[in-house]
């Protein structure tokens, strides 16, 4: 034992031919417009830019679709949902949760046809959200699942040992460190 321990992986490791170009269109610095940036930032306004007005009334459905589900479960005690684990996990829940979803159904549906009190459909509130906050979630977790799987294919954990090898090499050199063999 050398005092770290490998990462073993299923899958072979990616040749250069692939790994290369992949890690310099990922990590490079790109002038975009005067700014200098990475493509993930453009890619990911550019994703951001094509859903935003998309999300939303999405967003309202979804809700909607939480509240009614929640209900309809807690009321008719379906046998689909009761036997569906997938159902079941999703909408058996207890009557404060149910009451927040519908309470977010309500807020949502104010703040897409802008009616209602202003302290819900400002701007710094809940339309923030709706139309901020779950759009930049939604692209960043999208860009995530995308891409975590190619830099761990293509060299980031690589990376990260090499890294780690070589500070570890640097304490031990110096004496900090006491390998157990």
């Amino acid at each position: 034992m050398t005092g770290y321990f490998p990462i073993y992986s299923s899958h072979k490791e990616a040749s250069p031919e692939i790994s290369r170009p992949l890690n310099r269109f990922l990590s490079v610095p790109i002038n975009n417009n005067g700014d200098w940036t990475i493509a993930v930032s453009i890619i990911s306004t550019f994703i951001k830019n094509l859903i935003k007005p998309y999300v939303p009334p999405v967003m309202t459905v979804v809700y909607a679709i939480s509240a009614i589900g929640a209900l309809w479960a807690k009321l008719c005690k379906p046998e689909i949902v009761t036997k569906n684990r997938l159902l079941k996990n999703l909408f058996v829940t207890s009557w404060g949760y149910i009451i927040i979803r519908c309470l977010a159904v309500a807020i949502a549906v104010m703040v897409l046809f802008q009616v209602g009190p202003e302290v819900i459909i400002s701007e710094s509130t809940e339309t923030n959200v709706l139309t901020k906050v779950i759009p930049n979630s939604i692209t960043l977790l999208s860009l995530c699942a995308f891409a975590l799987p190619l830099l761990l294919a293509f060299g980031l954990l690589q990376f990260i040992r090499g890294c780690s090898r070589r500070k570890t090499a640097k304490k031990a050199a110096s004496g900090d460190i006491l390998y157990i063999k």
